[in-house]
């Protein structure tokens, strides 16, 4: 009993350890970002990227591979927020399918106080379902110019 509760106590402090780490690295990503940041930024573009090379046979990805009939059309971001994992963790949805929801870690990586590099770390088909149709999606975008199509 000992032991597990010293391995509980360390993987506290251990998990609380990286997730400040991670906090004041986020900060280097995100600092003072606005809205319109949040809705266009690199770590989007790094997973419109990450399609196209997926599309050119570049780089093999299953979860694409699964569902390559609706990645040919553009995307919309349902939600984007900072990652725990460093990055953003974003759910887009495809206008050919927005009933499904996909989750994309991209990693932002920090050199000294910027971001130099960006990378797709993970793409899931999540469980989670879109109630959205693809008209009221482009109605939404051409009522709101801040949010736009990938």
């Amino acid at each position: 009993m000992k032991r597990f509760i010293l391995l509980v106590a360390v993987t506290i402090v251990a998990t609380t350890n990286v997730c400040l780490a991670q906090g004041g690295l986020n900060e280097v990503r995100f600092r003072d970002w606005s809205d319109e940041q949040w809705l266009d930024n690199d770590y989007i573009r790094e997973f419109r990227n990450y399609i196209e090379e997926f599309q050119r046979g570049d780089i093999e990805d299953e979860v694409l591979e699964a569902h390559k009939d609706i990645i040919d059309s553009q995307f919309c971001v349902e939600d984007i927020d900072a990652s725990i994992w460093g990055g953003a963790d974003i759910y887009v949805v495809f206008l050919d399918d927005p009933s499904m929801v996909f989750y994309v870690q991209v990693y932002g990586d920090v050199d000294e106080d910027k971001v130099v590099d960006y990378e797709v770390r993970q793409v899931v088909c999540t469980d989670d379902s879109c109630t959205l149709t693809k008209e009221k999606i482009l109605k939404f975008v051409k009522e709101n110019p801040m949010h736009k199509l990938w």
